[in-house]
C-alpha cells in the first residue's frame, strides 16, 4: 500500500531559497496563498546539516523546515512530518 505524497502534492508545498536576500539565517517562504513568512530554523532535522545560502528549503504546514531533497525523499515514503508526525496532505 502506497503511503507517501505524490509529486503533484509535493509541488504544492512551499519552497524557497535559504538566505536569498541578505544572507541572514532566515528563510523567506511563500505559503500557497502567496503570503510571506520568515523562519529562523538553521538546521535540517533529517540530514542534520546547517542550511547554506541558496539551499532549497521546504516548510510544512506544521512549520518545520527541511532541505528540499531530504524532505521530498521522506515524503515519498510517508505522509507525515518526520519530527512531529503531523499529516502533510
Amino acid at each position: 500500500m502506497y503511503q507517501g505524497v505524490t509529486k503533484q502534492q509535493l509541488s504544492l508545498l512551499p519552497l524557497s531559497k535559504y538566505g536569498d536576500d541578505d544572507g541572514d539565517a532566515e528563510i523567506a517562504l511563500l505559503d500557497p496563498e502567496g503570503e510571506s513568512e520568515m523562519s529562523t530554523d538553521k538546521t535540517c532535522a533529517i540530514c542534520t546539516l546547517d542550511y547554506e545560502k541558496g539551499d532549497l528549503i521546504r516548510k510544512l504546514k506544521c512549520r518545520h523546515t527541511y532541505h528540499q531533497e531530504c524532505i521530498d525523499d521522506w515524503l515519498g515514503k510517508k505522509n507525515e512530518c518526520c519530527l512531529c508526525k503531523a499529516k502533510v496532505v
